[in-house]
């Protein structure tokens, strides 16, 4: 029987996973630079071809490092996995910033030549370069940007104090922080947090979460102030964007 995709890389070492991902990257990147020489309209089935393979090798193969990211295997193989995952997640964040792409991909939605399942799939693919905002005004970009690197440092300082998903949560879950810690913020105990920080906390009623009281006891309480400063910049960041809430953004079929 074979094996699916998924299970291709159960066996193979650190060093063998950071070389798989360097090639895909070297590659990738090739792919693209291929796409970007490509008139889209005139070449319009090769264009759609290799976003399409592109796309496709690109998404079974992330879910391949977040899938064992996520498992309990050999540590130095845990560690490369996750290392790979934020190398592809910082490859397809620079790659939805081509103002070049974006511009070819608006080139083929104002043809009237394309089929409703192709309109689609190339809606699909711009709605990406818009989510990082290309649409926008070149000032608005920029502070996005700004906004975005701060982000990512934000998430990869609470990534090291936990390795439960903190990080992935919105302004919104805070109303799910356990009693415990909504107790120490109600009485300001040892957490030094702002007034814009301490009365935001108070606006949610108390509620209780097994598993993120079970993260405060393994060493949440460090990381409770940067997760609450991660929840503003994470709306700024979805009011420069136009949408409600961090949560909406994040939960948005695209």
């Amino acid at each position: 029987m074979e094996l699916p995709d998924l299970w291709l890389y159960w066996n193979l070492s650190s060093d063998e996973i950071k070389s798989k991902t360097e090639d895909f990257l070297k590659n990738a990147r090739a792919v693209e630079h291929k796409i970007l020489s490509l008139n889209p309209i005139h070449q319009f089935r090769e264009f759609l071809e290799l976003i399409s393979d592109d796309l496709t090798l690109y998404t079974n193969f992330h879910s391949s490092c977040f899938f064992y990211s996520k498992l309990n295997i050999r540590k130095p193989s845990k560690i490369a996995f996750s290392e790979s995952d934020q190398k592809l997640e910082a490859y397809i964040h620079e790659k939805t910033r081509s103002k070049q792409m974006y511009e070819k991909i608006g080139e083929v939605l104002k043809s009237s030549k394309i089929s409703a399942t192709q309109r689609e799939f190339f809606t699909f693919i711009l709605k990406g370069h818009q989510r990082q905002g290309l649409h926008l005004e070149p000032e608005i970009q920029t502070q996005l940007e700004k906004i975005q690197k701060h982000m990512v440092k934000k998430e990869t300082y609470i990534r090291s104090f936990s390795n439960y998903a903190i990080y992935s949560l919105s302004e919104t879950n805070l109303k799910e922080l356990p009693r415990v810690i909504q107790k120490k913020v109600r009485e300001k105990s040892t957490l030094h947090l702002s007034p814009s920080l301490y009365h935001l906390l108070l606006r949610y009623p108390l509620s209780f979460s097994e598993s993120l009281e079970s993260a405060y006891y393994a060493s949440l309480s460090p990381i409770l102030l940067p997760f609450c400063e991660l929840c503003f910049i994470r709306a700024e960041i979805a009011r420069l964007l136009g949408y409600p809430s961090y949560l909406d953004y994040r939960v948005e079929n695209c």
